[in-house]
């Protein structure tokens, strides 16, 4: 059951139906409910949930690519994606070269 919340899923969801690409990064002290609220939000979405971890760019980016790659594989039929993501230090540009490159193996 998932209580609460409502604002940050109505945020979430104007994101998710704007007719731009989309970036979330969410952020916060351990044990608030960042996880449920994501898992909540993507229920019935086409999405891509990525958790970095601390270890190191190359391999977060590399995680991070191959995230996109499966999932453009089983679901999507267009550029159609949307984003959230738990670590806030990946650049942009580098993941859309490196989906790209990923995509065209």
């Amino acid at each position: 059951m998932f209580i609460g919340r409502e604002q940050e899923l109505s945020t979430l969801n104007k994101l998710y139906h704007s007719n731009r690409f989309e970036f979330a990064v969410m952020y916060g002290r351990r044990r608030v409910g960042k996880t449920a609220l994501i898992n909540q939000f993507i229920l019935d979405k086409k999405s891509i949930y990525f958790m970095g971890v601390e270890s190191n760019e190359k391999q977060n980016l590399e995680n991070f690519s191959r995230s996109i790659f499966e999932m453009k594989k089983k679901l999507f039929d267009r550029a159609e994606l949307f984003v959230l993501s738990s670590c806030s230090r990946i650049s942009l540009r580098k993941i859309s070269r490196r989906a790209h490159h990923s995509c065209n193996r």
